[in-house]
């Protein structure tokens, strides 16, 4: 059985969630913090312990890109 992990990246407008890259914000990450579904600053190695179930997904901030810029990330597990 062949699954997929699919990754999008994100970045915020307001508070609406869009696709492509942001500033990262501190406002943002406490805001986010208290989710269960962020997990803040996560290697790419780590998402396929957590992504097992099709449908399972999870937010992530990514390393900086640039100084001072990170990407926020959706990733999906799909089968």
């Amino acid at each position: 059985e062949k699954s997929s992990l699919l990754v999008v990246p994100l970045h915020t407008e307001g508070d609406r969630y869009l696709l492509g890259s942001s500033q990262y914000t501190s406002m943002v990450d406490k805001e986010l913090a208290a989710k269960n579904y962020y997990h803040g600053l996560l290697p790419r190695e780590d998402i396929k312990e957590m992504l097992v179930d099709n449908g399972d997904w999870l937010l992530r901030l990514t390393e900086p890109s640039a100084p001072g810029k990170r990407d926020f990330v959706l990733s999906v597990q799909t089968d």
